[in-house]
């Protein structure tokens, strides 16, 4: 300990005449001795070049015998040693996985710090908890998402080798400041990927537990994503109740996807009393922030009349506004109207480029394929070939326009 407090005056200038070679000497000396902050600090005598010629190499050496030990300070510095430096590998997972090690162990570290490099740095370790934190979460919303598994996994089993911080619950987070806290987007996109299985393999159990403490914690797109999971059982048992109320909290934090399926569930009365008008409600609060599939879903409604007043003139505005951004069924149905005149003036030019574009845009096994092809091979033998000309222009330079 003698030369860690010897390292620390000759680097700082306390009590003696700053010295970093002097101070290089007796931090190595403590560092072989095995103390963290002896280690620290050599480590970063190495990676500035202060009183020690400058070596990367040697500088990520120590902070990972600093880091193994538990040593916070250490553990953010290969961090960041790993992100900016071209000797070290660079390899994002692994500093994502350091700055989460750091940020626990400092979440635990409460009272006066008595390491060298705290006093060394000269910040507080709230303000370098913070950094952890922002530099963290910033990494987590970047790489992919199965190089953060792999920073996952590798903390994982580094706790389970080397132990992990220890607080009592009356000194747990002194800072005010919980380690899992500002990392919500980074476990939403995990969730995500498992519920998807994009970049992971498919794992809706584990998707599950993610989405629900997200969810508690009031994160919109969560709440949406588990309170669907719940209604249709993925990944677990089906909890109708439970998935309304999230898709409802959803809904008010304006997700418009959690609108939309509100709306089937309304319009179907499944966990809810069937009501086809507050079905439309909901579809037209999606349908107004651009969702397609409640465009639709909302003109159907106005066509036949269902929960709401038959208004055919609005069918085919909202039919057009699905169509316009490539929705195949709005796009058929408003070739449909052109055909018969329903809603809109009589365009057999229109409804042949529309039932032209919706063909090419049908699977092979679509149901609704067969019809759109026998409609478009009777206005193929019908239409005069400069209104076929005219609408095949139309359809050549058409492109979907999502809103």
């Amino acid at each position: 300990m003698a030369q860690a407090q010897l390292a620390n005056a000759y680097f700082s200038g306390t009590g003696t005449e700053q010295n970093h070679a002097e101070a290089a000497k007796y931090s190595l000396l403590a560092a072989e001795q095995g103390l963290n902050a002896g280690q620290n600090q050599i480590g970063y005598q190495y990676e500035h070049g202060l009183g020690v010629p400058m070596d990367l190499a040697e500088a990520a050496s120590w902070y990972r015998r600093a880091a193994d030990q538990g040593q916070p300070n250490a553990m953010h510095n290969l961090a960041l040693l790993i992100l900016s430096d071209q000797t070290v590998e660079q390899d994002p997972a692994m500093a994502y996985a350091w700055l989460d090690l750091a940020i626990r162990h400092y979440s635990v570290r409460a009272g006066p710090q008595s390491d060298i490099a705290i006093r060394l740095v000269e910040m507080p370790v709230p303000a370098r908890l913070q950094n952890a934190l922002r530099q963290r979460d910033q990494l987590g919303s970047q790489i992919p998402v199965a190089a953060l598994l792999r920073a996952i996994a590798f903390v994982s089993d580094w706790q389970t080798t080397h132990g992990g911080p220890v607080a009592q619950e009356s000194e747990a987070f002194p800072f005010g400041i919980e380690p899992r806290q500002g990392t919500q987007t980074t476990r939403l996109r995990l969730a995500a990927a498992h519920l998807s299985g994009d970049g992971v393999a498919q794992d809706l159990e584990s998707a599950r537990e993610l989405l629900g403490p997200l969810s508690e914690e009031g994160v919109g797109p969560a709440q949406f994503l588990y309170g669907r999971m719940l209604i249709n059982g993925q990944g677990g048992a089906v909890d109708l109740e439970e998935g309304v109320k999230l898709l409802q909290l959803a809904a008010e934090r304006g997700s418009v996807n959690a609108s939309a399926l509100l709306g089937d569930l309304y319009r179907n009365g499944r966990g809810v009393g069937q009501d086809v008008s507050k079905a439309a409600e909901y579809y037209l609060t999606a349908a107004d922030h651009g969702l397609a599939a409640a465009q639709f879903l909302l003109a159907a409604l106005y066509a036949e009349g269902n929960g709401v007043t038959e208004d055919q003139e609005i069918a085919v505005t909202w039919y057009r506004r699905a169509a316009d951004q490539g929705y195949p069924l709005a796009m058929h149905n408003l070739a449909a109207a052109y055909l018969r005149g329903n809603g809109i003036e009589q365009n057999r030019t229109m409804a042949y480029a529309w039932f032209q574009l919706v063909l090419q845009l049908y699977p092979e096994d679509s149901p609704n394929r067969e019809t759109a092809q026998n409609v478009y091979d009777q206005l193929v033998a019908r239409l005069p070939q400069p209104e076929r000309d005219e609408a095949d222009s139309f359809a050549t330079g058409w492109e979907p326009n999502p809103e």
